[in-house]
């Protein structure tokens, strides 16, 4: 007897492009916030209110894409996937 994967045989996932999409969008947000810091502190020698605002957001957004990978890890995100030849 076969067996078979449980849920609809024309789901598939697409967890992957997710977590690649979320690490890529924080490292790029991680690059610049350096970029700023560094650049701010050879200019003026001191890091200022604005500063730890975007250091807060760049936390805040750490967070919700490592949660957003946890949750794709463990439950997955499905797509479906259509054929050309469908018809409904």
């Amino acid at each position: 007897m076969a067996t078979t994967s449980p849920g609809p045989p024309d789901l598939e996932s697409n967890g992957g492009s997710v977590i690649a999409a979320a690490v890529t969008t924080v490292s790029i947000a991680a690059i610049f916030v350096g970029l700023r810091f560094i650049t701010r502190w050879a200019v003026t020698r001191a890091l200022g209110l604005s500063d730890g605002a975007i250091l807060v957001a760049l936390v805040s957004v750490l967070a919700s894409r490592g949660s957003l990978v946890v949750d794709t890890s463990f439950a997955g995100v499905l797509r479906r996937k259509f054929n050309s030849h469908d018809s409904g």
